[in-house]
């Protein structure tokens, strides 16, 4: 006979699955963590994650995958699997992804599930897919969470523009989930119609998106802005971007930051600079994008040759950008220190604001996060950086808005920001360029340390590094010793 509990969580369970979220969340809340039984943490873990509170899910399952130092941890594979889930949600996805690469999918097969969801997460869908392939061929695998796997890889064949393949399964997808699947099914016709959009079957599409919003209208009003987002977006390509479908398009951006919809922010900038061809915009897109996957989609969808410039010159405040800052390389910050990540990470999106759990991945990446004490430590960098920045008379402020963080000025301001591949983070690799720029013959330790304005124990450190990696080598002895560059930079010792 099943216990209480369990007709409990299998109810709630129930209710994620038929659409009901804000019910879920309204019982999980009532929760006292305290007293929920170890044995039960998972579940409840889970169906927190699965409706929208993954804050919570993580303060529920931290304590046993990173328990206290003098503590061994017993959590299982599920534990760990479910626990990456969280970070990706609250956007710790280094850490998850490192975490769901240690465990043996085979033997837990959602960790490969939510490694495919930490890709897509980080828009690398070419990625995502030969994970959600082999889940769906995986007899261990349920077969709701297969429905699951097989709508995730139709969104990412429609994104890698693999659109037989994609149009297959979704077909056939769609006839599984149709009246017992709502959200499922739902989903699946947006995906149909998204597909339709990028081969310019817009008659198709919008067919499409009117069976969804049938459906998705009951789920909440994210659900059917993203519909209207989509007739917007036909609209505007259909139209070879008339007035009238950019003005629609810009009401939909307008109406998606109010509503805190970053990425249909950032998408709508896509789509108006595609139609008009605003090289301008698309640079902005692509130097504003911290995503690798959807800087290439930018290149890819452009369908023309595009040469990018070295920098891009981001104005915050005003309309000059004669004297931008350049922080990124240097200017006044040591590079690959805290505050220099910290500049380097909210320079890195110009659409959407970073929550506290990303912005501690990125600055301590070698730590794992703890809901407890990590966000003090962003805390204290985000009032480091403030307090240099009003020191050395910068125009720049870290605004903070709902607890989300994005860079703002005062006054007239202007952000240079390199090319990913020109930038540098690590400090070593800085320090090889400037005393490679300065030295191109040789130089020795003191001549280093006036250079790069820093200790005799560090430099020491990092021509260590240098000669370690084959970059540097040294000749002569004793207060004669000097170091030059190997003519081949990414040559490794031997």
């Amino acid at each position: 006979m099943k216990s209480k509990n369990e007709n409990r969580i299998k109810e709630l369970d129930r209710l994620i699955r038929e659409g009901q979220g804000v019910k879920v969340r309204q019982e999980i809340l009532k929760l006292n963590l305290a007293r929920v039984p170890r044995e039960e943490k998972l579940e409840y873990a889970s169906l927190a994650r699965r409706a929208d509170l993954a804050d919570l899910a993580v303060r529920i399952l931290n304590p046993i995958v990173h328990p206290p130092k003098d503590v061994p941890s017993t959590a299982t594979q599920e534990e760990k699997a479910e626990y990456g889930a969280a970070l990706i949600k609250i956007g710790v996805v280094p850490e998850a992804l490192k975490l769901l690469g240690s465990l043996d999918a085979d033997k837990t097969p959602s960790a490969s599930l939510f490694q495919a969801l930490g890709l897509i997460a980080q828009w690398d869908y070419a990625g995502s897919i030969p994970y959600l392939e082999k889940l769906i061929s995986n007899p261990r695998v349920d077969s709701y969470q297969k429905v699951i796997c097989k709508g995730n890889l139709g969104a990412a064949l429609v994104h890698e523009r693999r659109f037989k393949e994609a149009e297959s399964l979704l077909l056939d997808l769609e006839k599984e989930s149709n009246g017992k699947m709502p959200i499922i099914h739902g989903n699946v016709l947006k995906y149909l119609a998204e597909l339709k959009v990028e081969t310019e079957e817009f008659e198709d599409a919008k067919k499409l998106l009117v069976r969804a919003e049938k459906i998705v209208q009951q789920f909440g009003a994210r659900d059917g802005f993203y519909i209207r987002k989509w007739q917007t977006v036909i609209d505007v390509l259909s139209s070879k971007g008339s007035a009238k479908a950019l003005k629609s398009l810009e009401a939909i951006q307008k109406e998606a930051l109010e509503k805190q919809y970053y990425e249909t922010v950032r998408d709508c900038d896509f789509i108006k600079a595609k139609c008009t061809h605003d090289f301008k915009t698309l640079c902005h897109l692509y130097f504003g994008t911290p995503f690798l996957g959807y800087k290439k989609r930018i290149l890819r969808d452009w369908k023309e040759t595009v040469v990018l410039p070295d920098q891009y010159i981001w104005v915050l405040n005003g309309t000059s950008s004669k004297f931008p800052l350049k922080l990124l390389e240097g200017e006044g910050l040591k590079v690959g220190q805290l505050l220099h990540r910290l500049v380097f990470t909210l320079s890195s999106d110009f659409y959407r604001p970073f929550r506290i759990t990303p912005l501690f991945s990125l600055l301590f990446p070698e730590e794992h996060f703890n809901p407890v004490t990590s966000p003090v430590k962003v805390h204290t960098v985000i009032k480091r950086l403030r307090k240099w920045f009003l020191k050395e008379g910068v125009p720049l402020q870290i605004l903070e808005q709902d607890q989300h963080y994005s860079f703002s000025a005062k006054s007239n301001c202007a952000l240079q920001i390199p090319r990913a591949d020109k930038v540098k983070t690590d400090a070593k690799e800085f320090a090889f360029d400037v005393l490679q720029k300065h030295f191109p013959d040789s130089f020795s330790i003191t001549e280093a340390v006036k250079v790069l304005k820093t200790s005799e124990d560090t430099v020491f450190r990092v021509l260590r590094k240098g000669m370690d990696q084959g970059v540097l080598e040294r000749f002569g002895k004793a207060r004669a010793t000097r170091y030059r560059f190997q003519p081949n930079p990414n040559r490794k010792a031997a």
